[in-house]
């Protein structure tokens, strides 16, 4: 029976205990709703910064051959203060309709910062055109991914730019 009788004397701590963590617990209930509140506050106004970050002004014209490399050039407007990351795909869509995919890059902000002090309001994508490239229009589309806030890394903003160019035919061989 000495066990028993510990143990009885040990059970009404226990329930002491219990009830002062639960009356704690009620006493700071306002102040987690509280914090929880203004949390979902604070990712809601994040959540509204949907204004894109980088915009072509101006696209240049382009051409060239097959094989060769060609320089994109476009005007463009960066918005550098805001703490920007970015994931860019781009693919080259030509008359025929085939599509030729380029490789996926990812910039850190650092590295957006560092392109627009080299080149500041412009950008100058190089791409090889394909040998089997047809003559003719050809498009490319790149998309750019930007994530500047918390929220962005599930919605990111996204901005499509289209650079159009011209596949010159070669002319024969003599």
């Amino acid at each position: 029976m000495g066990r028993l009788a510990e143990a009885s004397r040990t059970f009404p701590r226990a329930v002491s205990a219990a009830k002062a963590a639960d009356d704690a617990l009620e006493a700071a209930w306002p102040a987690v709703v509280g914090l929880v509140v203004i949390l979902l506050l604070a990712l809601a106004w994040l959540a509204t910064d949907r204004d894109p970050p980088f915009d072509v002004v101006r696209v240049q014209y382009a051409e060239g051959y097959a094989g060769d490399d060609i320089a994109l050039r476009a005007d463009v407007r960066r918005e550098l203060h805001r703490p920007c990351s970015a994931l860019l795909q781009r693919h080259v869509i030509f008359v025929d309709g085939r599509r030729f995919d380029l490789q996926s890059k990812t910039f850190t902000r650092h590295e957006i910062e560092h392109q627009a002090s080299i080149a500041p309001g412009t950008m100058a994508p190089v791409i090889r055109i394909p040998e089997w490239a047809p003559a003719g229009r050809a498009t490319m589309v790149s998309t750019l991914r930007y994530r500047c806030n918390v929220t962005h890394e599930l919605w990111p903003i996204e901005v499509v730019v289209h650079q159009p160019f011209t596949v010159l035919q070669r002319p024969p061989a003599d």
